[in-house]
């Protein structure tokens, strides 16, 4: 699903397919077969229950609740403000496959000396206007990675969420096939794996 300007996110089709999985307890090869055909279905599923979540997420949208999150965007933010003295760096120790959530949030703001964490409002402004020149290209790089070995997966630990069943939750971006995409994963999660990136100081 593209990350255009419209509301149609990969997030917005993990959580309808969790729903649909749930509502008509689909198996896993039934899952399979519309991921594997989600282009032959795509407008349809997106007409059905939209919105699932919209790119900024409310303080009660469908039971999902903002526990933390940064400030709203000004309409003359600029992107190359907030990247100047910061720097993706790995959150994981020499000897660590995996990372609790909550931990990598942890080490996150430890790292951030007073900056703006990435947020939900900062990932949503670089899903539209990703092809922005203002995007600074040693971000853009390594985003846009396609090797799945080394592709990247960058939390937006500025926003907390709490989903409908009270779990906390952080939204992150990847690239994917020539697309921008994001997810959401639990904090409560201990799996958290080592191509996910922080995005902190540069002088941490």
């Amino acid at each position: 699903m593209r990350a255009q300007s419209d509301e149609r996110t990969f997030g917005q089709a993990a959580e309808l397919l969790r729903r649909i999985s749930q509502s008509l307890k689909l198996g896993c090869q039934a899952l399979q077969w519309i991921l594997n055909h989600f282009a032959e279905v795509e407008d349809w599923v997106v007409s059905q229950l939209k919105p699932v979540l919209l790119p900024l997420f409310t303080t009660s949208l469908d039971g999902w609740k903002v526990i933390e999150d940064g400030e709203s965007l000004p309409d003359d933010w600029e992107p190359t403000d907030f990247f100047a003295g910061m720097a993706l760096a790995c959150l994981h120790e020499d000897d660590e496959q995996y990372l609790t959530g909550e931990e990598l949030v942890r080490r996150i703001r430890a790292r951030m000396n007073g900056r703006r964490e990435f947020d939900q409002h900062v990932l949503a402004w670089l899903i539209h206007h990703w092809d922005s020149p203002r995007i600074p290209s040693w971000f853009k790089e390594a985003v846009e990675e396609e090797d799945p070995e080394k592709r990247i997966f960058l939390p937006a630990t500025g926003t907390i969420l709490l989903d409908p069943g009270g779990v906390r939750c952080v939204l992150y971006l990847f690239w994917c096939g020539g697309q921008l995409y994001w997810g959401y994963n639990w904090l409560s999660y201990d799996r958290w794996c080592r191509n996910l990136r922080g995005l902190v100081s540069s002088d941490s």
